[in-house]
């Protein structure tokens, strides 16, 4: 479930390419409150703090952001993509999700058969 080595690295710099394209595109979003709501979620993203689910929040924040702004969908485009992947890889073994949940394999019990 985290990764650690060179895929747990990779998912670091992945999570770095997100906040840093978040703030160079989204960066001159309108009001204060963007503003700093745009600096929690990446700082949490940054951290690797509830992972998924900020990059589910970045997903749909960026096309809404990018219809708003009337961005062009090729500046929008990449953030949704990486979006999208750190959702589907999760936060790896360098974040604070992998120190607060840990890293356990789940099994299933079966009863015996009878």
């Amino acid at each position: 479930m985290f990764p650690d080595g060179r895929p747990g690295f990779g998912l670091v710099l992945l999570r770095l390419y997100l906040v840093l394209s978040l703030l160079t595109v989204f960066g001159s979003a309108p009001g204060v409150g963007a503003g700093v709501a745009l600096g929690l979620l990446t700082a949490g993203l940054l951290l690797g703090l509830l992972v998924q689910v900020l990059a589910a929040i970045f997903a749909i924040g960026s096309v809404w952001l990018a219809a708003q702004l009337g961005m062009p969908w090729a500046q929008a485009l990449p953030v949704l993509l990486v979006s999208l992947a750190v959702l589907g890889l999760g936060p790896g073994a360098y974040s604070l999700d992998a120190r607060l949940f840990g890293r356990r394999v789940v099994t299933e019990r079966r009863p015996p058969a009878p």
